[in-house]
């Protein structure tokens, strides 16, 4: 795997501006400007994971891949190094996600079907049937934390690894479009950070990303958390605590 860092040259600030005007109509945008950093295969899966950084003076992205990037338009600037982590069981990690986190609920009680909802809009809908005066609800952030916190703690159990501290921040809505498609969509993603302890290294490392292969069909198996991997969400980023 490689750990790449992507942001935009200084000597191209025009196309910057462009490039990140464009991404904000429709954020098909971005998962092709990353697409085309990668090595041009026309039978390649989509092997990586990546995330756009807004806290620096200028947006830059992490990437995470099973190929390392070798051809990117000349407006941006690419570091890369491999990326093979040792984890220890019991291994305290500050950490940081942005994940599309939904939940699957049926329709009703007689019904087969199922639907997707955020995990705030569905929290909100749990305080709206029990609390149906707005002002005996607690405050936005308050929803959205313990949203967020019910969440993770289950993809912890899932994935090796058990949250310790934790901040949800930054509930937004981003729109996509993809080429030959006239329906716009949306999705709704939130930032988490804090810190974790590892509990199952191995699980915790497919929770990540890997790029090993499936034997039955040659693709790679692109992990995350959560959905919407291909727009910029999924990719969980650790660091020594």
């Amino acid at each position: 795997m490689y750990l790449s860092r992507i942001a935009y040259s200084p000597h191209h600030r025009a196309e910057m501006v462009k490039a990140l005007t464009a991404h904000q109509r429709n954020l098909f945008n971005e998962h092709e400007m990353i697409w085309q950093c990668m090595p041009q295969d026309q039978d390649a899966h989509r092997d990586f994971l990546y995330r756009r950084e807004d806290s620096s003076r200028q947006p830059f992205y992490y990437l995470l891949s099973a190929r390392k990037p070798e051809n990117w338009p000349e407006f941006l600037q690419v570091q890369s190094k491999e990326f093979a982590p040792k984890l220890e069981p019991g291994g305290h990690y500050g950490f940081s996600l942005r994940a599309n986190a939904v939940v699957t609920r049926k329709v009703d009680d007689s019904s087969k079907r199922r639907i997707r909802r955020g995990i705030v809009e569905a929290k909100v809908d749990e305080y709206k049937q029990r609390f149906p005066d707005p002002q005996d609800r607690p405050p936005s952030a308050v929803i959205h934390h313990e949203a967020g916190e019910q969440w993770l703690i289950k993809q912890g159990e899932k994935h090796g690894f058990r949250p310790l501290v934790l901040s949800v921040s930054n509930h937004q809505y981003v729109a996509y479009q993809k080429k030959g498609s006239g329906a716009q969509r949306q999705f709704a993603s939130l930032d988490f950070d804090g810190v974790l302890e590892v509990t199952d290294p191995q699980i915790f490392t497919e929770a990540m990303f890997t790029g090993r292969l499936n034997q039955q069909q040659g693709a790679p198996i692109v992990r995350g958390l959560g959905r919407s991997m291909a727009y910029g969400c999924g990719l969980l980023l650790i660091r020594k605590a």
